[in-house]
């Protein structure tokens, strides 16, 4: 169960670098609609990430995992 948590958390890392990557690349190159189209999802891709990595996970006795959703 720590190997699965480590790898998820290894992805939401992935993920939050290559939007960083993809975002330098599209803002030094000429703005376009497909460019700002791109910029717009990775905005969203970002705030998926944030939401995700907010959330506290435990591991109970069992194995089992669970995330504690916070109160909005």
């Amino acid at each position: 169960m720590e190997v699965a948590l480590r790898t998820y958390q290894k992805i939401l890392k992935m993920y939050q670098d290559n939007t960083i990557q993809a975002r330098k690349l599209l803002l030094k190159s000429p703005a376009t609609t497909e460019s700002q189209m791109v910029l717009s999802q990775l905005s969203s891709i970002e705030s998926i990430v944030r939401k995700f990595k907010s959330r506290p996970i435990q591991i109970d006795v069992n194995n089992n995992v669970k995330t504690k959703n916070k109160q909005e």
